[in-house]
């Protein structure tokens, strides 16, 4: 690992070029002995510089981030030698990622640590692998330093603005007071379960005359039906060339995923069972029927929101897509 020049050994090496003009040796001899007297310092300087493995490197940031939200992102430097360090870090985020900072300068006590903030505020929705961080120690003079890299793994999930969540959300109030008590009805709906026989009114439609019934009673007689549970729906996500275009300054495909999740958030929360796919040319990703789930008040949905988080609308030729079964499919439990 070779020693690395700090600014302060430039202004060191400048000064001393000048004072050797007014030395009584010569123009050569006077220069090449300072500038060799500078040399030494600061190799030694470098030789009494902590390597860079020596540093605890530890990097802190949310799992999951909004696309367009501000997330804090916390670098923690951890000293473990006996004297004060003067740390240079520099992090290899994507630039998508919108940090305020890649950079940063701390002095970290010793035995102690030191801590640095940044923040994020992503601009493309998709899965990020955080990679290594550059770790620059300067010696004890400031004339030289080591640099390393620091493993420091991590992965952050961007998820796409989910407009439709007040909707979905409003939806489910609507349905919490029909079962709260403050309406007592039964949920009537146009499934195909019978619920009960009344007597037609006019804003009843005709396709739901009993007419056996209205024969024996004298009086048109119409079906009330119970609205269904205990359902499957299966929602498909186009990741075609076509989803890449902009509507609105956003990609179709985040339009169509946000009407996905909205409606598997709905589904799930009243007791329906909801199968979500994206599926592309290349890959095809399946979220698998599960249990029927408790209601839940968190958003979006772990495993839809994790398994059309990364999925990017195709540029390529089109070829015959994998279903669930074949080798290209990829499977997640909801």
């Amino acid at each position: 690992m070779l020693p690395i020049p700090t600014r302060r050994l430039a202004v060191l090496a400048v000064a001393a070029s000048l004072a050797a003009l007014v030395l009584p040796v010569g123009f050569p001899a006077g220069f090449l002995l300072v500038d060799g007297l500078v040399l030494a310092l600061a190799l030694v300087d470098w030789a009494r510089t902590p390597r860079p493995a020596e540093v605890d490197v530890t990097r802190t940031v949310a799992e999951v981030v909004t696309l367009g939200a501000a997330a804090p992102l916390t670098w923690t430097l951890t000293n473990p030698t006996e004297r004060r360090l003067v740390v240079g870090l520099a992090d290899a985020l994507a630039p998508s990622l919108g940090a305020a900072s890649r950079r940063a300068q701390l002095e970290v006590p010793a035995l102690g640590r030191a801590v640095a903030v940044t923040t994020l505020t992503p601009s493309r929705r998709g899965r990020f692998d955080l990679g290594p961080v550059t770790v620059r120690i300067e010696g004890p003079l400031g004339l030289a330093a080591r640099q390393g890299v620091r493993p420091a793994p991590g992965r952050l999930r961007v998820h796409p603005r989910f407009p439709g969540r007040t909707t979905a959300e409003l939806r489910l109030r609507q349905f919490r007071l029909l079962e709260s008590g403050l309406r007592t009805s039964l949920a009537r709906g146009g499934g195909t379960e019978l619920d009960s026989l009344r007597e037609y009114t006019v804003d009843d439609e005709s396709r739901r005359i009993d007419w056996a019934a209205t024969a024996r009673t004298g009086r048109t007689i119409v079906r009330t039906y119970r609205a269904e549970r205990n359902q499957s729906v299966v929602c498909i996500l186009d990741l075609g060339r076509t989803m890449a275009a902009r509507v609105a300054d956003v990609p179709r495909v985040e339009h169509a995923m946000d009407a996905v999740l909205a409606l598997t958030h709905v589904a799930g929360a009243l007791g329906d069972r909801s199968v979500s796919s994206a599926s592309g040319p290349r890959s095809s990703v399946w979220c698998r029927p599960g249990p029927v789930a408790p209601r839940w008040a968190g958003w979006p949905r772990p495993s839809p929101a994790g398994s059309l988080s990364w999925p990017r609308p195709t540029t390529g030729p089109p070829s015959p897509p994998p279903w669930p079964g074949s080798d290209g499919a990829r499977w997640w439990s909801c």
